[in-house]
């Protein structure tokens, strides 16, 4: 798990207005194909590193905003 810090040095130069949406990042174990295909239809995980050409393509039918 990654936590976002309190303050950016790049908000600090004004180089950019804002901290960066995104508070947390959690990493979750290896788990079948299967029931990572699921969790993205479903929306529960936001990305993946590794899928099968036809998990993709199921991925792509059930969920159209992948």
């Amino acid at each position: 798990m990654i936590d976002r810090a309190d303050s950016w040095w790049a908000v600090d130069a004004g180089l950019v207005a804002a901290m960066p949406a995104v508070e947390r990042i959690i990493y979750l174990p290896v788990v079948p194909d299967e029931q990572l295909a699921q969790q993205l239809i479903s929306n529960e995980i936001d990305c993946s590193l590794d899928l099968r050409v036809q998990t993709i393509a199921t991925l792509l039918e059930k969920n159209p905003n992948i």
